[in-house]
């Protein structure tokens, strides 16, 4: 996931974070908006849902191969 450009390394990591910890959640089916309360900002959030996002993609894609 590549994360904005003028950001801080700390920024990053925690938007990388985010990002890995929506994508686990997703592949794994857990409730989302549970998880997605232990990131504050709006953009860690918002990076959290697109991990989300990415996993029901990518699991929605496997299962049509199948």
């Amino acid at each position: 996931m590549k994360t904005p450009t003028g950001v801080s390394r700390a920024v990053a990591e925690k938007l990388t974070r985010a990002y890995k910890v929506g994508h686990d959640v997703g592949l794994k089916g857990w409730a989302p908006s549970v998880e997605a309360e232990q990131f504050k900002t709006k953009l860690e959030q918002r990076y959290f849902w697109l991990g989300v996002c990415d996993a029901q993609v990518e699991k929605n894609h496997g299962e049509d191969e199948e």
